[in-house]
């Protein structure tokens, strides 16, 4: 619609000219003081007509410019949520990874080079193509970190879940480490200590 708009409106502009242009050439040729205020009225009109013309123009040149930056913006932000949302999911699984298999030292230390690496991936457009349990292997693997079959996030996993790993059925969900081994395989010594001299 703005570009038809756009051509009515030069259409309006070049009538205004060629109108203007044959009222300055009868205003030249009056005879009397009466034809040439006639003219001159009649030639304001014209003038003006074309400079609403012209500024309405601009005008829908610089509202087009406007709606377009503000659709790429708004195109760029969408992508850096999408970007942020994604390295919050693949830190989140390569983090639980680093804190079940590495001490506390060392798993700080390897937060802070997953960190980098994450925020180096990021920066390419294949960041948001890759799968996203293909990042997650391959930062496992830069990282010396061993990746189970079942610590992949889902797309849809919001990694703001982690401080509640149960599910409402009991059971861990997919985005949570598999630890080796659990409590039913642990075994207490039910016997009372021994108790010292009376």
């Amino acid at each position: 619609m703005a570009a038809r708009h756009g051509r009515m409106l030069a259409e309006i502009a070049e009538i205004a000219l060629a109108a203007a242009r044959d009222l300055g050439q009868s205003l030249a040729e009056a005879a009397t003081p009466q034809e040439k205020a006639v003219l001159m009225g009649a030639l304001h009109r014209a003038g003006r007509s074309l400079r609403q013309s012209v500024a309405l123009e601009a005008r829908l040149v610089r509202d087009a410019g406007r709606a377009l930056r503000e659709a790429r913006d708004e195109a760029l932000a969408e992508t850096r949520r999408k970007v942020d949302r994604r390295k919050a999911q693949v830190e989140a699984a390569v983090k639980r990874l680093i804190w079940t298999e590495r001490e506390a030292d060392e798993a700080e230390w390897l937060e802070s080079v997953l960190d980098e690496l994450v925020g180096e991936d990021a920066v390419f457009d294949a960041f948001l193509s890759d799968p996203i349990e293909l990042q997650i292997a391959r930062l496992c693997e830069a990282l010396g970190i061993q990746v189970s079959d079942v610590d992949h996030p889902r797309e849809d996993e919001d990694p703001s879940g982690i401080s509640s790993p149960e599910t409402e059925s009991g059971s861990s969900p997919a985005w949570v480490p598999a630890v080796a081994g659990s409590s039913d395989d642990l075994e207490f010594d039910a016997a009372p200590p021994p108790r010292g001299p009376p």
